[in-house]
């Protein structure tokens, strides 16, 4: 069975090669909006979510929630470097397993993936 990952980030541009690659093994769905994104990750079950931490502290620690509050918490990867240190140590306090910062080394986020999903 594919893994399904989830991509939260503010334009898909940056990542087009990283979705590409992605989905070759796994199931991909991108959001680019922070309501969407609560819509996603309460109608599948993900195992990875990919967050690129947005401008707004609030919409960031909003989207951290909802993942946590799932009864299956998928694995969260965090992408950048927006948020303020004390919302991202929140975050990792609250069940974030790993970060990366912005420029994000494509390569590496992936190997980082299929480490984290054993493929």
């Amino acid at each position: 069975m594919n893994s399904h990952i989830l991509l939260f980030c503010k334009e898909t541009n940056p990542y087009s090669r990283l979705i590409s690659t992605l989905a070759k093994r796994y199931l991909v769905a991108v959001s680019c909006d922070v309501d969407e994104f609560c819509r996603y990750i309460k109608k599948r079950k993900y195992d990875l979510v990919l967050l690129e931490i947005p401008e707004s502290e609030e919409l960031f620690l909003k989207a951290v929630s909802e993942i946590v509050s799932l009864e299956a918490k998928p694995l969260i990867i965090l992408i950048g470097g927006n948020g303020s240190e004390s919302a991202t140590a929140e975050a990792f306090r609250l069940g974030v397993c790993d970060y990366f910062p912005k420029p994000v080394d494509s390569y590496l986020l992936i190997e980082r993936i299929y480490a984290m999903l054993k493929i």
